[in-house]
This record gives C-alpha cells, sequence and structure tokens, in this order.
C-alpha cells in the first residue's frame, strides 16, 4: 500500500500485537500547489499546513497491493507537531497551527469597532489548540493555548502548559488520557517554562516565573546598565522548580510561589534558574536535572565613569585571552545564553551545583541515577585550540555532593566513565595507547592499558603530523573492561590487570585482513554484555566486501562468520522483543534498501525498493584498480564505467580525489547536479569514465604527494588503452582544490582542471580567520589536514 507524500512515520500502540495499533504520520501538501504560492509572493505563515494521517493497522489487509492507496482512519489538517505515548492504549495529541499576529488583528477588528486601548494589559495568548485523538474510539478532546505538552511514560495522563490571554488559566493541566477530563495542576501569574516527565512513570516537573519578575537583561540594557553604575543592576528572573506525581498535586522544590525565595530557595547563593532552562528527571524520578546561572557581577562605579560620551567599537586583542577575539565574539551569544548542568531531589532538599564557570560540562549517564560523573574542564589548555588541538583536564564528579576529584590533566580522545564510575579510560596520543586510572587517586600514574597488545591500536593510516589518532572507540562491558581494537581484531583488557589482554576475534582479522568492529544493536544499552554473543562488523580492507560475524567475549572459540556482501551494509538494529534484524543495503547500482534477517542472518530479505525507476535509465558500474606510486607505495582507487562499457573503444575520464576514498567503493550515489564535488552517477551515466584514487601523504610535501600518487594511477589506466589520452579532466574541492591548483604547474596530463575553493596561497591562508568559528587556520596547516608539519617560521618554503 501508499501514501504519497508522506513522512515521519510512527507505529502508536498496539503493543506485541502490531495489528491492533496505528500508523501515524506527516502529509505534506502538494509541491505544485505550494511552488505557485510561492512565485506569488505568498507570505510564509499563510502557505498550507502539513496534515497528520492515521492509519489503522488491522485495516491494511483490505488495502491491496501494487501500490493501492491505504485507508486512512483520520486526517488532522493544519498540524503544527504531534505526540502519542510510548506505550499503552494508541491515542494522539496533536498541536495545531496557530493563526499568526496579524490573522488575530484582523479577526479582532472584524468583531468589533473598538481599537484595544493604549496601555491595555492584555497579551495575546501565545499557545495554540491541541486536539487529544483517541482514533480507535472515535473520541477526540480539544485544549486551547497549549505551549508544550508531554505523556507520561506510562501513557496514563497528557500533561500540558497553558498560556492563555488572561493569566487566571495559565498553568500546568493534567489530562486523563482516557476521559479527556483535565485538572489544574499549578496555576499562577506567571510564565511557564520547560517540563520534562519521567521517561518510565508518572513523575514531571516544571519552571514558572513570577509575572513581576524583571526581564532578562538584554546587550543594550547591560550596557546603559555599566554605563549607569551598578545602582540599576536587575534581580535576575528567577524561575521555581515545581515537581508533581501521579497524584496531581505540585509542589515547589526550588523556590516560592511561582518564584524564588532570597537565599535562592534551595540553591548554592548567587545561582538562579532561567524559565526555559532545560529540564530532565532521572530515570527513577528522584533526580530533577535542571540549567542554572550564576549571578550578574555588578559593574565597576570607577570604570563606569571612565567611559566616553560617545559609542565607540573596539576590539582588544590579547595574549592572554583563552580564545582569539574573534572566536569569543561568535562563542558571545552562545556562552550568553548557556546554563549549567545541577540537580534537585524530587522529595525537596538543596540542590546540587553540578557544572560551574570552573567546571564547564559535567557528563550524565543514559539513566541519570549514577553516583559518580565525569567532568571535564578545558579551562587550562584553550589557546592550544589555535595551533594544536583541544584538551580537557578530567574530573570525578559526585553526583550526590557536586564534589569533585581531579583524575587527568590534558587528555584529548575519547574519555569515559567504568560503568560502576571507579576509573576512567582515554586514549593518549602521544603513546598510541589507551590509558586508565583510577577516580580514587589510587596509583601514583596512568596505566597504559593496552601495552600488552602487540600491534598498535591507532590508525596506521593517519599521515598527519598530529601524533596519534585512536583506530576505534573503547567500549566497556557491564562487567567492568574494556574492549579496544586494532588494525583489525578486538581485545579484551581488565583495567585490573592490563598485562592479561586478550585477543577475543583469535587473530581472524588479521589473518584474514578484515577488520572487525563491535557493533551495538541495541543503541539504548550503553554497555556491552560480557556473558552474551557480541555482533561484529567486518569489512575486507582489500576487496571492500562487507559483513556480519557473531564471537563471544568469554571464551576460546573464534568469531563464526554470518554473512559477507560486496555491498555497503548499515549497522543492523534489533527489535525490542525478538532477535531480528534490520539493515540497511547499498552499492553503486543499488539504492538503499532496507532489509530483515534472523539471528543468525541466514534469512536476509529485501522489504523495500526504493528506486525502481534507476532500471529505465543509463547507470554505471564501479571496481577497485590498484597501481604503485612513484615512490612504490601500492594504492587502490575505484574506476566507475558506464553501462555498455567496452575496453576496445577510447573514453574521456574525470578524475576526483579526497585523502583516501576506495573504502567507499560499494556507496550509492543519488544524480544531481554538481555541487563541490563531481557527482559520480550523473557523469558515469553521461558516458565518462571516472577515476577516484586514494592519495596518501608525507608530511610537508602535499602537493608533490598527490602529485606521485594521482598522475601514475592515470598512465596506469590510459596504459589499458580504454582511456582517451586527450581528454582527461581533474576536479577536487578545498583541499583537494589545494592540491589541483599546485598539480596544474607540474604537469599537462589534464585538459581541464577545475578547483574548487581552492588555497592557492598557504602563506596567506596560514594566519586566516575561519567564518563559522572564529578560529585561526594555523592548526590546520602545522597539526592536520595540509600536513606541513611545521610553523610558518620553521618552515616558511614548506
Amino acid at each position: 500500500w501508499t501514501l504519497e507524500r508522506a513522512s515521519a512515520p510512527r507505529f502508536v500502540g498496539g503493543g506485541s500485537n502490531a495489528s491492533d495499533g496505528l500508523l501515524a504520520l506527516t502529509l505534506h501538501p502538494a509541491h505544485a500547489v505550494v511552488d505557485s504560492l510561492r512565485r506569488a509572493d505568498t507570505p510564509r505563515d499563510e502557505l498550507p499546513a502539513d496534515t497528520l494521517g492515521i492509519v489503522r493497522l488491522d485495516e491494511l489487509s483490505n488495502a491491496g497491493d501494487g501500490g493501492a492507496l491505504a485507508p486512512l482512519l483520520r486526517r488532522v489538517p493544519d498540524l503544527d507537531r504531534w505526540l502519542a505515548p510510548e506505550s499503552g492504549t494508541p491515542r494522539i495529541a496533536v498541536l495545531l497551527e496557530t493563526p499568526s499576529d496579524t490573522d488575530a488583528a484582523s479577526d479582532a477588528a472584524a468583531g468589533s469597532d473598538e481599537s484595544p486601548e493604549e496601555g491595555d494589559d492584555e497579551q495575546p495568548a501565545n499557545g495554540g489548540p491541541l486536539v487529544l485523538i483517541d482514533p480507535l474510539a472515535g473520541s477526540e478532546t480539544r485544549f486551547e493555548n497549549v505551549t508544550d505538552a508531554h505523556f507520561s511514560g506510562d501513557g496514563a495522563h497528557l500533561w500540558l502548559v497553558i498560556d492563555a490571554a488572561g493569566r487566571d488559566e495559565d498553568g500546568v493541566r493534567r489530562v486523563d488520557a482516557a476521559s479527556g477530563q483535565a485538572e489544574m495542576v499549578h496555576t499562577a501569574a506567571a510564565e511557564y517554562g520547560s517540563l520534562a516527565v519521567q521517561a518510565e512513570g508518572s513523575r514531571i516537573a516544571f519552571l514558572a516565573r513570577p509575572e513581576s519578575a524583571e526581564p532578562e537583561p538584554s546587550e543594550a540594557s547591560a550596557e546603559a546598565e555599566l554605563q549607569s553604575g551598578p545602582d540599576v543592576a536587575a534581580a535576575p528572573p528567577a524561575a521555581a522548580l515545581f515537581v508533581a506525581d501521579a497524584d496531581g498535586v505540585a509542589r515547589a522544590v526550588i523556590g516560592g510561589e511561582a518564584g524564588s525565595s532570597e537565599d535562592g530557595g534551595g540553591l548554592a547563593g548567587g545561582w538562579w534558574i532561567p524559565v526555559d532552562a532545560d529540564l530532565r528527571l532521572s530515570h527513577s524520578g528522584e533526580r530533577v536535572f535542571f540549567g542554572s546561572r550564576p549571578a550578574l557581577t555588578p559593574p565597576d562605579p570607577e570604570l563606569a565613569e571612565q567611559l566616553p560620551e560617545e559609542e565607540v567599537e573596539v576590539d582588544i586583542w590579547s595574549w592572554t585571552d583563552d580564545f582569539l577575539q574573534p572566536m569569543q565574539k561568535v562563542r558571545l551569544a552562545d556562552d550568553s545564553a548557556r546554563t549549567y548542568l545541577a540537580w534537585a531531589p524530587f522529595d525537596g532538599g538543596a540542590a546540587r551545583q553540578l557544572e560551574t564557570p570552573e567546571l564547564p560540562v559535567v557528563r550524565l549517564d543514559d539513566t541519570g541515577d549514577a553516583a559518580t560523573l565525569l567532568g571535564l574542564d578545558d579551562g587550562p589548555w584553550r589557546q592550544l585550540v589555535s595551533w594544536e588541538a583541544s584538551y580537557d583536564d578530567l574530573y570525578a564528579v559526585d553526583a550526590e555532593t557536586g564534589e569533585r576529584r581531579l583524575v587527568q590533566e590534558r587528555v584529548r580522545w575519547l574519555p569515559s566513565l567504568s560503568p560502576e564510575g571507579d576509573r576512567i579510560v582515554w586514549f593518549d596520543g602521544d603513546t598510541g595507547h589507551w590509558m586508565t586510572r583510577a577516580v580514587d587517586g589510587a596509583g601514583a600514574e596512568a596505566v597504559a592499558l593496552s601495552e600488552a597488545i602487540p600491534y598498535p591500536v591507532f590508525d596506521v593510516l593517519n599521515d598527519r603530523p598530529d601524533g596519534h589518532y585512536p583506530e576505534a572507540a573503547a567500549r566497556w562491558t557491564d562487567d567492568g573492561r574494556v574492549l579496544v581494537h586494532d588494525t583489525y581484531d578486538v581485545w579484551v583488557i581488565d583495567p585490573a590487570n592490563p598485562a592479561g589482554a586478550r585477543n577475543v576475534t583469535e587473530g581472524r582479522g588479521r589473518e584474514l585482513g578484515v577488520r572487525f568492529r563491535v557493533l551495538d544493536p541495541d543503541p539504548e544499552t550503553p554497555v556491552i554484555e560480557a556473558e552474551g554473543d557480541v555482533l561484529l562488523s567486518a569489512f575486507h580492507l582489500r576487496d571492500k566486501t562487507a559483513g556480519f560475524w557473531r564471537d563471544r567475549i568469554d571464551g576460546r572459540s573464534e568469531p563464526r562468520e554470518l554473512m559477507s556482501d560486496a555491498a555497503n551494509l548499515s549497522t543492523p538494529r534489533r527489535a525490542a522483543d525478538a532477535q531480528v534484524f534490520a539493515f540497511m543495503r547499498e552499492t553503486f547500482r543499488d539504492s538503499p534498501d532496507l532489509w530483515v534477517t534472523g539471528a543468525d542472518f541466514d534469512d536476509a530479505r529485501k522489504l523495500s525498493a526504493t528506486n525502481p525507476w534507476q532500471s529505465e535509465v543509463r547507470w554505471g558500474d564501479a571496481q577497485l584498480v590498484e597501481w604503485l606510486s612513484n615512490d612504490g607505495e601500492p594504492l587502490q582507487g575505484i574506476l566507475y564505467t558506464p553501462d555498455g562499457f567496452d575496453p576496445s573503444q577510447q573514453y574521456p575520464m574525470l578524475v576526483y580525489f579526497y585523502e583516501r576514498l576506495s573504502d567507499g567503493l560499494h556507496d550509492y550515489h543519488v544524480p544531481a547536479a554538481g555541487g563541490s564535488s563531481i557527482n559520480r552517477s550523473f557523469y558515469v551515466s553521461r558516458g565518462y569514465l571516472l577515476f577516484v584514487p586514494d592519495v596518501p601523504y608525507e608530511i610537508g610535501h602535499p602537493g608533490e604527494s598527490a602529485l606521485d600518487a594521482i598522475v601514475p594511477g592515470v598512465q596506469m589506466l590510459v596504459g589499458e588503452g580504454f582511456v582517451d589520452p586527450a581528454r582527461i579532466g581533474i576536479q577536487g574541492h578545498s583541499w583537494g582544490g589545494y592540491q589541483i591548483a599546485w598539480m596544474v604547474t607540474r604537469t599537462n596530463l589534464f585538459a581541464a582542471a577545475e578547483a574548487g575553493a581552492p588555497v592557492v596561497n598557504m602563506t596567506s591562508a596560514y594566519g586566516g580567520i575561519r567564518w563559522g568559528t572564529g578560529m585561526s587556520r594555523m592548526f590546520q596547516y602545522e597539526r592536520t589536514q595540509s600536513r606541513i608539519g611545521a610553523t610558518l617560521w620553521e618552515a616558511p618554503l614548506l
């Protein structure tokens, strides 16, 4: 069956019997209609809105096949967004588009000859209509002025935030999802902000700020405040934090009645909660996490007296700043609006401030209930980001008290905390090893976790002058061990006994030339089960075939191959209640399709046909080719040939490159007009050959490295006789564009060359500032992609 112009499908309800449930999705207006209205300069808010479509799954058997239209149980027009509970009876809450202010004003004028009086305090409603639908029962209930809505974790209730034109109706309501009956949980003359619901349960938390609270100071008001002195400093516009349980009775856990008390209402001195702060409840519901801010620092009155009468704009650069001035300007809005993580007990009590300006990042675990958390502070190392990299000092943070202990300084790569919270692991780029340290400070030095592994656990193909990069991320097992990868195989290490590192895959990866990687088919599980089977991806580094294998972390059995395919295979996802897996498969000729299979991957079958029209057009094929560089290094690349390719004929050939791309042999490329790179299927289907060579680099000589890799590869293909040597073109973008600009001054091999966004003067670009981040480009030239390996002063000729 078919639903046209649909997106974002989701199954609703049904439990283990899917046919008892619904399918809900967004139906978009016809493109031709929308396009004609846009051409007529129709305002954006007057364009036709989306529609919610609802299908009964038990009626699909009557829809027939061969592309018959599915029977729609219900259409709900003017869709803004919709939500449904994760479990329970299939019900859907639909928030409808709110009429524009212009429409509201027009409606008001049409209904009355009187114009609003100046100074009228009544504000327009910020919310819009919400319809709670029980599609199977055929019932619905409508609510007005809704700004936010969430179902409880068990689906029994729907929680609403109301912002009406009159403050008397503002507040939070709890709706019985079965009957549609609503009761007011909290109401006040206040602005209501964020609302969060427990993932599995019925607890909620929300924020409310008194209507009398001062507005947040703007940039303009802050400037005026600075010039006028500290007497005009406004009190923080603090919000109160409320919670409610299944009984629907709201109570404040921080602040007073929709406000905060003078002592911070349970917060540390000087901290306050903005009304738009993010909220989250832990899985247990015992902790309510929120964002807080430190109080404003009063301006210096002496400084205010020195300010000029006329406004001037001055940027002061200082070598002592953490970040360059342009980085500070780019980051200003985010830094001004950021909040710092804190939490309060659901049952009341003092809040724990986890993040502060001195420890700006604290990572929560998946549940939010862990006793120890990982903190990261980049403060001491911020200047290095301009010419080296980003680093953090690692802290163990006691979630109950907020106390922190410094565990390790200057860490760059992939820090993580063990499931028990007793140990930190990270990758050290200087030594090329995974390191570990106990969070309680036991042991004077960090331990090289991977030292007993006889092979590199770093990326051996990385040729940047930037230390070692990790081969793959380390993974924790549920019993506190660590899984790490070398180029081919998987190893398990007990941090208490690193010398006992064991090869889980029994060396089969290195023996076969296959790169094994641990997969996690259930993304909601943060750790790998040590007792059960582990699913592995397998990628043959020479011939680019892919597949899946199964192994066990414990035991001496060799990994077992499940399937292998000359295709690109996505990470499988496992069904919640069955050993059924779904994955995507694609090749250069086959557009990505959905496949499903059982536990042993021996009965995989295709479910979708995403591109049946491709058979009607010319396409092409992709194959691996190999040659030697001018330095004698074996290289690989991809040669794309058009349909009907005849090796006895000569064809024009395009060359495109960007570092190493041969692992993408089986990637599908949707035909489209070219952007920053050659669209492969577009050109190949028009009769061109396309050659995509890998390029390894010698530090300090990137242009020459490209020439030494690409030219002999092209000459090898010309020698095969099917390339017209007079019609060879080359294209590259950005980093590839630079190398083309270099190569065309050294060779006449190419009849045409296109260098997109190239750097043609490294000396000029070295001190350039990136617009998006405000960062200096020095790090790129010295340490990363440009691979010069030295400063401008150390190696000006390079």
